[in-house]
């Protein structure tokens, strides 16, 4: 399955940033609507390991990347704010 940002073949600017497996998922940094290059964004995107789009995660921060933590299944963060690292338990998300 191929998941394209809104502007695609209009812009050369990325949309997603490196996506990350989880136990159960699949996410990736999402810009959304802001085309600027190097801007950190708001937005987690997960998807069912088959690919179906189950939520959007807003972010209260800046985010500039993150991975994932197998042993404590969460995924951890790296911010361009105030805070500038931080975590998030994959356990206490629920999709339903």
């Amino acid at each position: 399955m191929n998941i394209y940002g809104p502007q695609w073949g209009r812009t050369h600017l990325d949309c997603f940033g490196k996506p990350t497996f989880t136990k159960d998922y699949l996410i990736a940094l999402y810009n959304g609507e802001i085309y600027e290059q190097y801007l950190p964004t708001h937005k987690c995107l997960v998807f069912s390991k088959s690919g179906d789009y189950l939520a959007t995660l807003e972010l209260e921060y800046k985010t500039n990347t993150l991975c994932y933590d197998a042993e404590n299944d969460r995924l951890i963060f790296t911010f361009d704010d105030v805070i500038q690292f931080g975590y998030l338990n994959l356990s206490d998300l629920n999709f339903e």
